[in-house]
């Protein structure tokens, strides 16, 4: 049986969504790979009948003992309930990443995303749903809230900050958003709920899989070639609370190659931690 780590912060002791008390800040991580790039800009893509295609498979495995971080609640408990452990970091009973986002960063023509769906995010318990998503650039993003109290979603552009939405939901509700550009977008809640967080990416081609709980993914229809496959999980040790906010460490990458041919299938697994 795996046992995991377990880290409890209580909000109010370090002033994240309580008081005015001082902040705390954990040791330093050790040195992560840099964030992704963004998605392409539109136009540098191009859409084309794939008949011949492969598919590239496998499986992102979490290396070590998770240190799973929980944050005791002290705002709005009736619906946050009284604990919210972190979901940056899911692994499976057989060690298998869970929400991170296998993609192919260099391919320039293959199928499009019009079959793609649009997505949707629900803030619902004081957690964004789902926490990982792809989702395509041009079609229009559903955002919704369950919850009776106050939420907002501040959703930004990983590369630059640009915003994308900042919008409150002082009740249940929801809106639409079209993306002005493929790119990753991440959100945090500015209404004193400092754990909520999720990352959208908004893309130009389907050739994108987040893992299942088991860490698997599939990428179907490729085209035959050699390409660059990347592996994205967003940083998942905790670096330091605030009440205005919680730092994590920086996203982590790893880049393999991978030759596709006609009709076969490429095996491809990445191996995140340790």
């Amino acid at each position: 049986m795996k046992r995991f780590g377990l880290l409890t912060i209580t909000l109010a002791a370090f002033g994240c969504g309580g008081g005015e008390s001082d902040k705390t800040k954990t040791s330093p991580p050790s040195a992560e790979k840099p964030a992704a790039p963004a998605p392409a800009a539109p136009g540098k893509y191009e859409v084309v009948a794939v008949t011949n295609g492969g598919t590239i498979t496998g499986k992102v495995r979490f290396k070590g003992t998770p240190d799973i971080v929980k944050i005791k609640v002290e705002k709005d408990p009736a619906t946050c309930h009284d604990e919210k452990e972190s979901p940056r970091l899911k692994v499976g009973p057989t060690g298998g990443l869970a929400n991170a986002v296998v993609y192919l960063e260099d391919i320039h023509k293959g199928a499009g995303i019009d079959a793609m769906p649009a997505g949707s995010m629900d803030q619902k318990d004081c957690e964004y749903v789902p926490h990982v998503q792809v989702v395509p650039w041009n079609k229009e993003f559903v955002v919704k809230s369950s919850d009776p109290i106050l939420h907002n979603v501040d959703m930004t552009f990983a590369d630059n900050g640009a915003s994308v939405m900042n919008q409150p939901f002082p009740e249940p509700s929801q809106v639409k958003k079209k993306f002005k550009r493929p790119g990753i977008a991440q959100t945090k809640c500015d209404a004193g709920h400092v754990w909520m967080s999720a990352t959208i990416f908004a893309v130009e081609h389907p050739y994108y899989a987040v893992t299942d709980s088991d860490g698997g993914y599939v990428l179907h229809d490729v085209p035959p070639g050699t390409y660059k496959l990347v592996c994205w999980h967003e940083g998942y040790k905790l670096v330091e609370l605030q009440k205005t906010g919680c730092t994590w460490s920086p996203d982590v990458v790893e880049k393999k190659d991978v030759t596709v041919q006609t009709g076969s299938t490429a095996p491809i697994d990445f191996t995140i931690g340790g």
